[in-house]
């Protein structure tokens, strides 16, 4: 097999350079809009509500491509399989409370919740684990980020978090709806809006304390490949995500409680029900999630790039008008309300991720390279940083 890429160098200067940068951040934009594209494309058909199965799939299929990868580079295994056991807890939880706040949300808003990820890991390690507490700069990014935050989801609760859609049926269209309607589980858009915050927040605290354990025992500790913790967290969030949707579907419910399953043709988010909408009401499903992960890889591979050739700084810049580009697709080809608390409150969570980003004095690669090489996709990146890890402590086996 070929030689890993070196992990790093210094920032290319030659003429060709500025060449090469515009068709890495195109590549970097084009990529992870079709990756968003995609995975939205799988809330918006009409009834889904199978989060722990598209979980299970969505951590599978990365966790089959990383170990692709890692056999392609032959990367050495390092850790042990009951670290991955015990890290994948909280990256098991934190796929799952992000897909459902996908599908309580819109699909926009949980993308700009997930950028103020920096958020809460500068607050785990500069409050509880007493690392470093933030510079006046970054304090001044952080309230930035809150403000956007609450701006945003005030605007998203003010316009409905989701519209009204009738429950799936076998005689609905397999391909999916350009329209944004989604499938509430209240008729109330205020509660989905409070219920998907909730699960986002807590996603993003687990997000931060992955990163911290990552960051102190895989790449401090052992020494580990991104590859490696990407494997080993997929694998056993797959599990977990597995033995949940057997432990709540109608089978198992009847084995122990005697009860019959539901009347109502079993649509109840269990295992039959979830399969006969991806395999026969709705297929595609299976190949948008194929596809997302596919595009996030190439994507991650191309904003890596962007890293170790051009520096973190330059990476901020392509990432944030990725995120900035994405949130916009989601609200042109998905259509829903987008007002101009929508666009105050995107604008403060990307000046608040950039003033935080640029903030930093060290030429590291950058968090968000890192952060997006996670569990849709994104792992045939070079070796990354033993410790102290990339700054921000984001490291690459939770959900983007």
């Amino acid at each position: 097999m070929g030689t890993r890429p070196p992990s790093y160098h210094q920032p290319t200067a030659s003429a060709a350079a500025s060449t090469s940068l515009v068709a890495l951040a195109a590549g970097v934009v084009v990529f992870h809009v079709l990756n968003s594209i995609c995975q939205e494309a799988v809330f918006e058909y009409p009834g889904f509500h199978h989060v722990v199965a598209l979980s299970i799939l969505q951590t599978g299929t990365v966790a089959l491509f990383a170990a692709a990868a890692m056999s392609h580079w032959k990367i050495p295994r390092r850790a042990p399989w009951r670290l991955f056991a015990a890290l994948a807890l909280l990256s098991t939880v934190s796929v799952l409370l992000t897909n459902e706040a996908s599908r309580r949300l819109n699909y926009a808003t949980q993308v700009v919740f997930k950028s103020a990820k920096l958020l809460f890991v500068m607050c785990v390690r500069g409050v509880i684990m007493r690392h470093r507490w933030p510079s006046p700069k970054e304090r001044g990014a952080a309230l930035l980020i809150v403000a956007g935050l609450i701006t945003f989801t005030y605007a998203t609760s003010l316009s409905g978090a989701r519209a009204h859609r009738p429950p799936s049926s076998a005689s609905i269209d397999a391909s999916p709806p350009v329209s944004s309607s989604h499938t509430p589980t209240t008729t109330d858009p205020t509660h989905d809006v409070l219920v998907g915050t909730i699960a986002v927040v807590v996603a993003l605290l687990c997000d931060a304390l992955l990163y911290s354990a990552e960051e102190k025992y895989c790449f401090g500790q052992y020494a580990c490949d991104g590859t490696e913790i990407i494997v080993g967290c997929n694998v056993f969030s797959s599990l977990y995500s597995g033995v949940l949707l057997l432990v709540t579907s109608s089978a198992a419910v009847f084995a122990v409680t005697g009860e019959p399953p539901p009347a109502h043709g079993g649509d109840d988010g269990t295992i039959m029900s979830a399969a006969r909408f991806m395999l026969w009401d709705h297929p595609t499903v299976i190949a948008l999630i194929t596809a997302f992960s596919l595009f996030n890889l190439l994507g991650t591979e191309c904003l890596l790039r962007i890293v170790s050739d051009f520096g973190a700084n330059t990476a901020v810049v392509v990432t944030s008008t990725r995120k900035v580009v994405t949130v916009m697709a989601s609200y042109l080809l998905f259509p829903k309300p987008f007002t101009l608390l929508h666009a105050g409150g995107l604008a403060a969570v990307a000046a608040g991720v950039y003033l935080h980003e640029t903030s930093k004095s060290r030429h590291v690669p950058h968090v968000a390279a890192l952060g997006k090489a996670q569990t849709t996709g994104g792992f045939l990146a070079p070796p990354l940083l033993t410790s102290p890890g990339p700054p921000g402590g984001l490291q690459p086996s939770s959900p983007a």
